[in-house]
Order: structure tokens, then C-alpha cells, then sequence
């Protein structure tokens, strides 16, 4: 099984970062302005709460897919759970760079909030990624 390096998680993260900022000034800048101008740093918190999770849950993250690799369970290699997906993200912003820096101690590449929700970064096998027998 191959692993992404540091280089393409780290890229992958600012890529998912510039998406939440995207979409924060597409609305500041769309006719609905008004109705988003009270409230652009709680559309912020909870684009920025949601964004990554989701994606990971539902399939990838822009960051993800560009760089082409996924999040995975690490026993079965299945697509993970909302509740991991959020543990992870969690431990992943408190921890910062810091998490980092596991990877290149571990031949299986896995940062702290990996190794703390039980998940497990791979290669893409497809762009789309559909699935071989339903796991990665």
C-alpha cells in the first residue's frame, strides 16, 4: 500500500483552507450580501467546521482529490464515520503542524489525529474513487 508524503497532506489542507475562503467571498460577493453580512464570521466557523468532515464522510475534500489521496478506516480501509471524521478534524486543528509530525516516523505514514481516530491516509486508486470491492 502506498502512503502520501507530508507535502501533499500539508498542500492538501491549505487547498481545502482556500476552498472555505472561496466560498466565503463568493457569498460576500453575490447578490444575497445582505443577508450573509451579520453573519460572515459564523458562515466562516461553521463552512470551516464542515467543509473538511463532510467531504471526508462523503467522499473527499477538493485538497483530497487534487492531491489524490483518501481517508480511510484503518483496519478495513472503508470509508470513515461522521463521529471520526470530526474527531480526527478536531485533533488534527488543536494539534496543528504538531500532528505532522509522526508521519515520517511511521512506515505507514500516519499522523497523531490518525493514529487517535483510528484512520488511515492512502493513494487514490481512482479519480473518482470507485471503489474496488467497496473499500477504497
Amino acid at each position: 500500500m502506498q502512503y502520501p508524503s507530508i507535502f501533499r497532506r500539508y498542500t492538501a489542507s491549505l487547498i481545502d483552507f482556500l476552498v472555505v475562503l472561496l466560498i466565503l467571498w463568493a457569498t460576500s460577493n453575490s447578490p444575497l450580501e445582505p443577508l450573509f453580512h451579520e453573519s460572515a464570521f459564523g458562515l466562516f466557523i461553521v463552512l470551516l467546521l464542515c467543509y473538511e468532515p463532510i467531504a471526508t464522510v462523503l467522499a473527499c475534500s477538493l485538497g483530497q482529490y487534487l492531491m489524490r489521496f483518501r481517508v480511510r478506516n484503518h483496519s478495513d480501509l472503508s470509508r470513515i464515520s461522521g463521529p471520526q471524521a470530526y474527531g480526527r478534524f478536531f485533533i488534527k486543528c488543536s494539534l496543528g503542524i504538531v500532528s505532522l509530525l509522526l508521519i515520517p516516523a511511521r512506515k505507514d505514514r500516519r499522523a497523531i489525529h490518525d493514529v487517535a481516530a483510528k484512520t488511515i491516509v492512502i493513494e487514490a486508486k481512482s479519480p473518482l474513487l470507485l471503489p474496488e470491492n467497496n473499500q477504497i
